[in-house]
This record gives structure tokens, sequence and C-alpha cells, in this order.
């Protein structure tokens, strides 16, 4: 009975509900019921609207009508909000490629929903089709081939399915020669400019991709330039029912560009050359060119030379279709200009109706604003005057109120009592009046945001701002700053605040935004949730209305994006073990084996070890950690007063984890004092017996059972070998070397030929190597012998060791002769190995070839190596007279492929080949050496029998019992499941 009454009581609810919406509120009602009082049975709550304005102001929908007369324009993003009412959120994350955030939960509550390993090489974007369900993602991509451009990038375009957004599919890709520069969706066709430079003739052209029966199809290219310049900008709009492009080309000079207007009206992605016009200067951002009564409309930075002061041209150039490249006519053609001699910098160019906004700035930081009259182009350009302030607008916003012109400025001051160069950011409000005599622009009201040090980024592109309405002449203004700390290591990416309110004139500092992640990618208003998100290629935070004394706001959640897995294990046969490096910690994960790459809401159980990790050993069973906490005190140096000595106690702690039991059960510490060492400073290990050794800095530690003790160096035996130097970030450890039990050290001693030539710049180096003997005190140095090279191994009291890569001569070449005239160059030869008997102090050669030959030992006279080039394995034995003897297998399929990894598994070692982005995997038997190529699969690819993934930072890779399956962990980029057949 009790669920029947609450089941009318909803409906009756839902009822209300549903007619609430009809009824028509009036403002004042609508800000009574978003406040809370006694006895209130309405509810509003205020919430943000895109605002809009005549100049790009709000954001792109991605709303894709077929209708070709009504093509909305969509620029590109690394995240894109889902399908209305979807609460999802599409991210481009280089480490875990393209991710499908939910907030069905709540904005507190959001969760990975569904991934596809796309990763970000280096530009890269997306777009949503809102019509289509379709994402697409543009990479600029490497190949050591050369593409037809006789270039070695590529631009690739991912047609990605988000239908069911949980399991988004791959559809199709299309590949376009170059480097991708900019790009816009206009409708259902996708316009990509790209790029090369790559040798002396530079290329670059516009592309046209079109989805046709729900597969990417290219349309059309057409060639941008083809000589010594650059693409600067593009700009895409609509003019009277006919969409245009248009790009601009220049080189580093500020004494002429180019502006190409290209017909894109085609509703089947057919592009048309239209004109070329020549500009003054160089457009650098898309606001500087636009089409304004059929005119092409520039306005650019520009000189005639190095020695003339910069000028800002606004040119208007009449639209007509013709190849012969149009200059501006004097009637159309205005300069501004300092008039006090100093050079100008243009900051930002707007439109508002027939007016043209020129915010620029001369070096003594007061900024001119220029108004200039467009509205009668056929017969030129009319200047209205200009006004000018204190410091500097970077980007302008024109916006109406109660038929009012306004523009919201936002740019940086520099305060005229500050004894260092100190700048704040400002933003200002200017009213443009009309009057009997034309117009005129009126400086109403300035907030400087002076509460903290921070660093503006308002040269961004507008994408990066938002503009959010809450309507009567209210908005909030987001823009990208980074905060300062005492280090840069302090430093946050954020986001301030502004408050306008133009119904009053005025300014007020409204929340900070500080992500938790030190490098953030964007800063946005989420329109799904109402809330502003914080996005990072590690974490996405959601803030809300709350804020702390500060006026920083509080995040309502931070979701985990990305974790840097350094290993894993299986510890039985349902669970396993992330092993994941923080800044400052450890942290150990148990994860299904079903579902090995678990995100951090979906783990068994979770323990984080404190700490700096500088020693790890982990196998199936257990995991050993050396942790380091490092605390300073500064003196001065008596014998160099501009150095400071540092004091330094190193926290040392060793954990024992028993993996299966995920607990820890052994734990010790000790506090030791080392002089002058450097938290930057790279850590080796080495395991002798019973006793670990660190190399900490220039100190070694010795560990033993679970006691820590300093060893000192003995200077008279280890003369030489041991050389203090002051470096910045402290003493690295280097020419260290364990070969079984034996720890080696290596020094180099440069000699002068005595009969060197002028001009001979050629030195010899010759190498010592010394054994080290370790006891409970010291560190003592055996005698030196000189060797060729750095050493590797022993086989049978033979020495192996390569050469690293040595000098040889220079080859000239014509294009470069110039700058070898004088004295010969030198390039790096190949790496070899050499063979050497010791006996009695003296090292004598024996045997030498041309490879790193035990890169991949696997077993205890035998190496493997691989020719990419011939597709050949070479099983490397030794002689007792130290021959190198090879046994070659030639497997042609591996040509072109790189060996990147090997595992060793009772009498079997498992190949990791890759090529591109494809990872292959062959088994080689130690016993009869026989090579046999294994079938692979992953959970992102199991159509296939190769496996298209980016595969890298591969850390560990471990193979399970059954060696059914194989687990490799790849840092950042996470934990790939492979399946073996």
């Amino acid at each position: 009975m009790k669920s029947l009454i609450f089941l009318m009581s909803f409906l009756v609810f839902a009822q209300d509900q549903a007619s609430s919406t009809n009824k028509k509120y009036t403002k004042a009602y609508l800000e009574k019921i978003s406040k809370r009082y006694k006895g209130q049975t309405e509810f509003a709550r205020q919430t943000y609207l895109a605002a809009s304005s005549n100049d790009e102001v709000g954001r792109a929908s991605g709303r894709m009508s077929k209708n070709s007369e009504n093509r909305e324009i969509q620029e590109a993003d690394v995240f894109k909000v889902g399908e209305d009412g979807s609460k999802e959120l599409f991210l481009l994350n280089s480490y875990r490629g393209f991710q499908v955030i939910s907030f069905k939960n709540g904005a507190s509550n959001p969760e990975i929903i569904g991934r596809l390993p796309l990763y970000n090489q280096y530009s890269s974007e997306m777009y949503f089709d809102k019509d289509n369900n379709t994402v697409f993602v543009l990479n600029t991509e490497y190949d050591y081939s050369y593409n037809y451009w006789n270039s070695n990038y590529y631009t690739k375009v991912y047609q990605i399915d988000v239908s069911d957004s949980r399991k988004p599919k791959l559809v199709s890709t299309q590949t376009i020669g170059g480097y991708l520069e900019a790009s816009r969706m206009v409708g259902d066709v996708l316009y990509v400019v790209t790029e090369s430079w790559d040798r002396s003739e530079r290329k670059a052209a516009v592309t046209s991709l079109k989805l046709v029966e729900n597969k990417m199809k290219q349309i059309d290219s057409q060639e941008l330039h083809s000589k010594n310049v650059y693409v600067n900008q593009i700009n895409v709009l609509k003019k009277n029912q006919k969409y245009y492009i248009l790009t601009s080309r220049s080189n580093w000079s500020m004494n002429e560009g180019y502006v190409d207007l290209y017909d894109i009206t085609s509703k089947e992605g057919k592009i048309k050359k239209v004109q070329t016009v020549k500009t003054k200067g160089r457009v650098n951002e898309r606001s500087q060119m636009f089409l304004h009564q059929k005119h092409i409309v520039t306005v650019t930075n520009f000189r005639k030379d190095r020695r003339d002061l910069a000028k800002i041209a606004v040119e208007a150039f009449p639209m007509k279709e013709t190849k012969n490249i149009l200059t501006s006519s004097k009637d159309k053609y205005l300069v501004l200009r300092d008039t006090n001699g100093l050079n100008a910098s243009l900051q930002d160019v707007r439109v508002s109706d027939n007016l043209l906004y020129t915010f620029w700035v001369p070096a003594n930081n007061i900024d001119p604003f220029d108004l200039v009259d467009m509205s009668d182009l056929k017969n030129g350009l009319k200047y209205l005057g200009r006004l000018e302030f204190d410091g500097w607008v970077s980007k302008a916003f024109p916006m109406t109120y109660k038929g009012k012109k306004y523009v919201l400025g936002l740019g940086e001051v520099i305060p005229a009592t500050s004894e260092q160069d100190v700048r704040y950011p400002q933003a200002k409000i200017f009213e443009i009046i009309k009057t009997d005599k034309g117009y005129k622009h009126v400086d109403v009201e300035t907030l400087t945001m002076n509460s903290e040090r921070v660093r503006s980024a308002l040269n961004s592109e507008d994408k990066y701002f938002e503009i959010m309405s809450k309507g009567n002449g209210k908005f909030d203004v987001l823009f990208p700053v980074t905060f300062l700390g005492k280090r840069w290591r302090d430093n946050k990416n954020g986001a301030k605040i502004v408050e306008v309110n133009l119904s009053k004139g005025s300014l007020d500092e409204g929340q900070k935004i500080v992500g938790d992640s030190r490098w953030l990618k964007r800063v946005f208003l989420n329109k799904e949730i109402d809330k502003i998100n914080t996005f990072s290629d590690k974490e996405l935070s959601t803030f809300g209305s709350t804020q702390d004394s500060k006026g920083f706001a509080n995040a309502l959640s931070v979701l985990e994006l990305a974790r840097n897995i350094i290993d894993f294990k299986i510890t039985s046969s349902t669970t396993g073990v992330q092993i994941i490096k923080n800044e400052s910690n450890v942290e150990l994960r148990e994860v299904s084996l079903e579902n090995v790459d678990a995100e951090k809401k979906n783990v068994l159980k979770r323990m984080t070890i404190p700490g700096n990790p500088i020693y790890k050993k982990i196998t199936s069973e257990k995991a050993v950690f050396i942790m380091a906490k490092f605390s300073k005190s500064y003196a001065s140096d008596d014998k160099y007063p501009d150095y400071k000595n540092s004091k330094d106690l190193l926290g040392l702690y060793k954990l024992t984890f028993d993996l299966e039991k995920f607990k820890v059960t052994q734990r010790s510490k000790k506090a030791i004092s080392i002089k002058n060492l450097s938290t930057y400073v790279n850590v080796q290990d080495f395991k002798l017996k019973n006793t670990l050794l660190l190399n900490i800095g220039k100190s070694f530690v010795k560990v033993k059972d679970n006691d820590f003790s300093l060893l000192y160096i003995d200077k008279n035996s280890c003369k030489g070998y041991f050389v203090e130097k002051r470096r910045r970030y402290g003493y690295q450890p280097t020419n260290l070397y364990q070969i079984n039990e034996k720890l080696l050290k290596t020094k180099e001693i440069v000699v002068e030929p005595v009969d060197k030539k002028k001009n001979d710049y050629r030195n010899y180096g010759f190498t010592y190597m010394a054994e080290l003997s370790v006891n409970d005190k010291k560190i003592s140095c055996s005698k030196s012998i000189n060797i060729p090279g750095n050493p590797v191994d022993v086989i049978d009291n033979i020495l192996l060791t390569t050469s690293g890569y040595n000098y040889g001569g220079f080859r000239p070449s014509y294009e470069y002769a110039s700058s070898v005239r004088r004295f010969p160059g030198y390039y790096y030869s190949n790496q070899e190995t050499y063979s050497l008997s010791v006996k009695r102090k003296v090292a004598t050669l024996m045997d030498k070839i041309k490879t790193d030959l035990v890169s991949n030992k696997f077993s205890e006279n035998k190496y493997l190596t691989h020719n990419s080039k011939e597709g050949r394995f070479d099983i490397w034995s030794i002689t007792q007279d130290g021959e190198f003897i090879s046994r070659p297998r030639y497997i042609r399929e591996t040509q072109g492929k790189n060996l990147v990894k090997t595992i060793k598994k009772n009498n079997q070692m498992f190949l990791v080949l890759n090529k591109k982005n494809v990872m292959d995997l062959y088994s080689l038997d130690t016993l009869s050496n026989e090579i046999e190529k294994k079938s692979i699969k992953s959970k992102f690819d199991k159509e296939s029998s190769n496996v298209s993934e980016y595969v890298y930072n591969i850390r560990n890779m471990t193979l399970s019992d059954d060696s059914n399956k194989l687990y490799v962990s790849q840092g950042m980029y996470g934990l790939l499941e492979l399946e073996l057949e």
C-alpha cells in the first residue's frame, strides 16, 4: 500500500514538474526562488548559458545539420561534450588515448566508461559529429620512410563510432601528407590544412574529408603553396549562405604576407580557389583576417625592413575570382602607428557590425585602442579615433546590452610603483557611444587582479576563454593563468574568473580555479553538468560553486585518467598487482586478472608507500622497496663564497611487501647524513652476494639485511676514478658496471698528440678499468687495466667490452661544405664488441665484431642479435680462443622491424619486435635455437592476428605461468594484456 501511495505521489510530482516547465516565469520571481528561504515550495537554481556575440564568443555546439544552407562550423579541441542529456565527456589523452567519461552518477562521482588506444604524437585534436555519433581524431605522426611530400610527417584522421560510448569502435582511417597545421569541420565535411617543411621545398594543402556510407572519403585537395613560407592561420566563416576558408601564409619577416580565399560552399566537400591577396605584414591570429561587405579585410603588424619601426596595417581587398595577386589600394589602406617613435605590437582585432576594434601596444605599455569605420568599404576605410590607457589588452570580446555596445578587454598592467617587472592581469570595460558626429569609445571600468602572483595566457586561442552569461547584463569570464609558487616546480595551472555587470558597468574578481595536476591542457565549462572542469593527461577535476577563504574553488571530484605503471606481477590464479610510481610514493593495486588494466575505481585493494623509491626488487611473491626522504640545510663554503654547501639528511626506509597477502611483512629505517646531495640524483644499485650497494649521489650506502651504513672511498687506490665536480644538479654517478659478483669502474684519460697540427681538433682517449672491493667501511680499487670500450660480460675468463660510439672521419656534403672547410668534422661510428684475454693486469684483444653483441643474452655463452635491414637473427657463441661465431636465422618478415625486448621463461626466450604501431612476438627455443612466430591478440583488436597498438615505454613484461598471456607495463600508457596463441 505504501508503495502504491509513493508511486501515485511520484506520478503527480512528475505531472506538476512537466507542467511547471511550461510556465512563463518573470526574472524577479526566478531570482527569488533561486535563493533558499523557509516555507519555499518552488526551487530554481542559477546556471550558466553560453553568451552570444558577434565575434565567436560562444563555443560552437558541434551540432551538424545536414541542411547545406545551415551547416555549423565546429572548432577542434582536446575535449568534446557528449550528446545533449548524455552527461558524457570525450577526452583526448596523450597517455591513454581516447577516453569517455560519464557524469550520470553526479558531478562528484565521474567514471571512465570507455577507451580506445589512439595516442597523441605531436599536434592532435578532435571533433564530435553528434548527428552521426562519430568522433574524428587528428594526429600528426612520424614515419621513418618518406611520404609523397618527401617528408617524414603525415597527418592521420581516425573515425570512431561512439553510438555505444562504453565500447568506442575504430571504423576507418585516412592519411594525409604533411604536418597538421589547422582544421575545421563544416557540417559533415572535415577540412584539414597540412604542411611540410622537412626539405628545401615547402608545401601546404587543404584537404576535405566527408562521411560517405559511414566511412571517411577524401573528396578534394587544393595546394595552398609550394614556396619558402609557412601557413600561419586559417579562418572559416559564413557569408550570405556561402562558406569560405581564409588561410594566411608568410615567412619569419614582417614585410609581407599572403591570404588565400577558398569557397567551400559545396556540401559535397569540393574546394574552389577564389583569389590571393598580398598584405603589408604577417597575420598571426585568425581574427586578423575576415570578410566584410564583399571585401577581404586584414589587420597585420608590418615593417619595411629591420631598421623600420613596426606599425599596424588595416587593408581591404575586393572579393573577386582572379588568378592575379591583389594588393590594397591607397583608399582602402590605413596605417596605425605610435606617435612617439615606438614599435607597435598588435594584440587583438575584433569586429562589431561595421566597427573594427584594434588593440596594440608600444614599448611604453600604454595601449592604444583604435576605432575604424568599415560601413562603406567601397569608398574605403575611415579612422574614427584612439583611446589610450595604462597597460594593454590582449583579448577583447564585443558585447551588447540594451542596444548599447561594449567591449570587455583582458590584458595586463605593470604598476608604476613596482620595483620589479611585475605584471598583474587586468580587465576593462569600454563603451562604444554613437554621437551626431559618429562613434567614440570611452573607458568605463578597470579591475586590476593583484591578490597573488600569476602569469596570464591571454594570447591563447579564443577556445581557451569562456563567456558565461547569467542574464540581466551579467557575465562570468574565465581565462587561463598560471599561479606562481616560490619555485618553478610549485607553479600550478588554472584559471581566474572575472564577474562582469554591464548594467552597473562594474567588474569584480570571482573564483580562482587550480587544477590538481601541474600541467593542464584545458579549463572549460562542461555544459552537461553546469560545472567547470580542469583537464590534464593525468586528472580530470570538477569544481562546484563553493570556495575557500582565499577565493579558490573547491573541487567536487578528482578523477584519475592515467597512472605510471612500472611493473605488474601475477599473485594468484585470479589476481595480480599493479606497481605504480608517483612523484612522492609507490602505490600497489590488486586487480582481477580479467581486468588487469583496471582504473583506480575498479581495483580490489590499494596500499601507498610514502617516499621516493630508489630501489625495487619485485618477484611474484614479494616486493622489496627502499624509499628515501630528503631534507636540506645550507652553509657557506669558505673556499667558494658564491657556492653553498648543503648538509643533507637522507632518510632510508626498507619495506618488504607480501604481494599475495597484500601486506608489509618487514620494515626498517635509518637516517644518514650525506654532503651536497641533490634530489635530482640518479641512484644506481648493485647486488653483491648478500649485500646491496646503492650509489646515491657521490656516496655509497651498503644495505645488509635491514641495516644501512655509509661507505667512504679509498682515495689512494681509487685515484682518478671518483672525481668530484660541482654541478648544478649534483654529482651523477657514471661508468660503474657489474658483471656477476664483480663491481667495475672505468675512467678515461684524454691525450693530445705531441705532433698535433694546427686546426686539428682530434684528441685520443684511453679507458682504464679497476675492480672495486667492498668491506664494512670503505671501497677500494684494484690496479688499473687499459681496455677498449666498456666492460659488459665475462665468459670463461674472457672479458667482453663494447666500444660505445666512436668518432670517425667526416664525409663532406656539398650543401654544408662551407661549414667544414676550416677543419675536419666528425661523425659517430657503429658499436663494436671485443673479446679480451686478461692476464697479469694486461688486456689482449682476441676478436671483434661490428655489432653490439651482449644486449640479449639467453644462455651462459650465447647471445642474440637482430639485423632489421636483412630480417636476420644471429645466435652468437664464443670459443675458448675468444672467437665470435654466429648461426644466422633468416626471418624475412622481420625486415624493417626493431627488436625492443626479450623475456626468458624456462627454455624459451620471447622476442618482442615492433614496427610503427604494430607489435610482433617470436619464441626462441634455447635448446634447439628454433625461432617461431606467435599469434597475439589484444583487448582492443580481437579481430586481427597483429596488435595495432602504440607500445611506448615498455617498462616490464610479465608472462603467465602457462605462457598464454603477456602483460606489458607501459608506464603512463597503462597495462596491455596480450593473448598468445
